[in-house]
């Protein structure tokens, strides 16, 4: 892990001409229109940004996406700190969340990926409702046909084990071309 006390535009200049992937945090004292403190996090894929996300420090969601990207950037500089993950296996599939438009597409269109190759620790240490998520994920496999497979009706279900092993550096969520395989 690394730290920066930069801007986060001039961070992902940083990473972008590195083309590094990996996890950046940061603790923000008061989150934009609101008194409470909070964690803006983005994932890096190949320099260029995947997700981004502001939690309230509760761990509930306060902000996503576009929305979340301007209120970072018009925070300042903060200190983040930078987690890097293993190159992704197929970088050319990925379509970077892009802060200047609106992610209009469905979630149950996203594809997740696996950042890690999982042996038998992994997944022990993990509940049985994740381990049968994390052994659909094959970078191919849309979130909505991950919860058909599961028999399940409601993607949020899926949705809130997908961010738990997010949050573990185990899958990255995010758009990616199924025609490009």
């Amino acid at each position: 892990m690394q730290s920066y006390s930069l801007d986060l535009v001039t961070l992902l200049q940083i990473l972008s001409r590195q083309r590094q992937s990996g996890l950046l945090q940061a603790e923000m004292a008061h989150l934009p229109g609101s008194r409470q403190p909070g964690i803006a996090r983005l994932e890096i894929v190949e320099g260029s940004v995947y997700t981004c996300t502001m939690y309230l420090k509760g761990g509930s969601i306060y902000a996503e996406g576009s929305k979340a990207y301007q209120m970072v950037s018009d925070a300042g500089s903060l200190e983040w700190i930078w987690s890097a993950y293993p190159s992704p296996r197929t970088p050319q599939q990925v379509i970077p969340f892009s802060p200047s438009e609106n992610n209009t597409s469905s979630l149950s269109q996203l594809v997740p990926r696996q950042t890690v190759q999982l042996d038998a620790g992994i997944l022990n240490r993990l509940p049985r409702s994740h381990r049968r998520v994390l052994v659909l994920i094959d970078g191919i496999r849309t979130i909505g046909k991950i919860a058909s497979m599961l028999a399940l009706t409601d993607d949020n279900e899926l949705l809130t084990i997908l961010r738990e092993l997010q949050t573990e550096g185990l899958v990255i969520l995010g758009a990616i071309h199924p025609d490009r395989f």
